[in-house]
């Protein structure tokens, strides 16, 4: 086996498999309490505020600001960060659901479809990058070569 063969197995083991976990982790960190909210929370009306660019790195699109009133009556202003395709504008009204423990660190406009399309395209990604680091066991181990 040569060298070149077995850099880019373990290129493929590293990458894969550092890829496949951050994207897993978004999946059981977000996606899945995302689905919760959206089945078992509470709703309310909210306000669309303004859309502009999470000052967290790594996002590229614009996400909407909300304001709705929690379930004590004050005012909950937060960034969906989940909310990628926003068709709404500023100034239209949206149902938000939201945890009623955690109304302002758990809250999305998200239906359950939009819930369920964000899980699942974490969940292929994080499957496709567990894939290609199997791949680089394989080269690895030489039970595959190139």
């Amino acid at each position: 086996m040569t060298y070149e063969t077995l850099l880019a197995g373990y290129g493929l083991i590293v990458m894969g498999g550092a890829i496949g976990c951050a994207a897993a982790r978004v999946v059981l960190v977000k996606a899945v309490p995302q689905i919760r909210i959206v089945r078992g929370g509470r709703r309310a009306d909210g306000k669309m505020i303004g859309k502009r660019m999470p000052l967290k790195a790594g996002y590229r699109t614009m996400r909407p600001i909300l304001q709705f009133t929690g379930p004590d009556g004050t005012k909950i202003r937060f960034q969906d960060l989940t909310a990628q395709n926003c068709q709404q504008q500023p100034g239209d009204t949206v149902t938000v659901h939201y945890d009623p423990d955690d109304p302002k660190g758990s809250a999305t406009i998200l239906d359950l479809r939009g819930a369920l399309r964000y899980f699942r395209t974490l969940t292929i990604g994080a499957v496709i990058c567990f894939a290609f680091a199997v791949v680089g066991v394989l080269i690895v181990t030489g039970t595959i070569t190139y």
